[in-house]
């Protein structure tokens, strides 16, 4: 474990061990982003967090808090996780006194999922003299997280405990209090794969995908808007050219070889080239 992760358990999470620890309303931390991301295409998801009055009332002065955000790497790769607007401006402008961001890989998984996790924690003091207070509201964006698509599925972002030892654990501090549970909201992302052959994205390999790569090669006025180029690579060359359009042409009316996958089902490019894929509409 780094020295950053363990000044931070030290610091910020230990006082609250001696005590059971309860989930408390008044504090809430979620996770806001787009809903599906294409398969090579990024996708950044907002850690909120809502201060609202509850059981215990309202909301009290906040000391700081911490948190892990696990994921399946199988099919997403996290990319980078940088300070949210509010963590950026807290403590009158100046950011917090203590803050650590640290990418943390765990060979097991923090939640049942197929593969190996990933993940990052998070840790924040706002001010050691503690005369701060996080006002009571909600929307307050605490970091932001970019995830790339690797391949379709559908993957869950968790608040999680299990990357570090000593677990740096999901805890909102209020001055001078042990540590209280957040309630907690995860995101479910779909990543999208595509359909080789299918260069218009409607559902199926027909002439008018061959029609569709003749435009583009050949326009005769503003050429197709290709959102996902390697679903137009019919012969998986790595190129968008003539022979896309006579493969596919080839396989439905001379009986010749259909596109290599993924063809029949939702799928990825099982042999990486330069092409995009921002986007399937039929695989999301």
């Amino acid at each position: 474990m780094s020295t950053t992760s363990r000044i931070l358990a030290a610091i910020l999470l230990l006082p609250s061990l001696p005590l059971v620890a309860q989930v408390d309303d008044r504090y809430h931390l979620s996770m806001a982003g787009p809903t599906n991301i294409a398969e090579q295409a990024t996708g950044s998801v907002s850690i909120l967090f809502d201060s609202v009055p509850g059981t215990a009332g309202a909301p009290g002065l906040l000391h700081g808090w911490s948190y892990g955000v696990c994921h399946d790497n199988t099919f997403a790769q996290l990319v980078s996780v940088v300070d949210g607007a509010t963590t950026a401006t807290i403590n009158s402008g100046i950011g917090p006194a203590f803050n650590a961001i640290q990418t943390m890989p765990v060979s097991t998984p923090p939640f049942p999922s197929p593969g190996p996790n990933q993940g990052f924690i998070v840790g924040v003091i706002i001010d050691l003299t503690g005369n701060f207070n996080l006002l009571p509201g909600t929307g307050y964006e605490f970091n932001v997280a970019t995830y790339l698509g690797l391949g379709p599925a559908v993957l869950s972002l968790e608040f999680c405990e299990v990357l570090s030892t000593p677990p740096v654990v999901v805890r909102v501090n209020e001055i001078g209090l042990p540590g209280d549970i957040p309630v907690q909201t995860g995101l479910t992302l779909s990543i999208a794969g595509f359909r080789r052959g299918d260069c218009n994205d409607d559902g199926a390999t027909n002439i008018t995908d061959a029609v569709t790569t003749l435009l583009y090669l050949f326009p005769q006025g503003p050429p197709p808007n290709l959102a996902c180029e390697k679903a137009c690579d019919a012969d998986d060359d790595g190129a968008i050219n003539l022979s896309d359009a006579i493969r596919i042409l080839d396989a439905l009316f001379l009986g010749g070889t259909p596109p290599p996958p993924p063809h029949v089902t939702c799928g990825i490019d099982g042999t990486p080239d330069a092409l995009t894929c921002a986007g399937f509409t039929m695989c999301l």
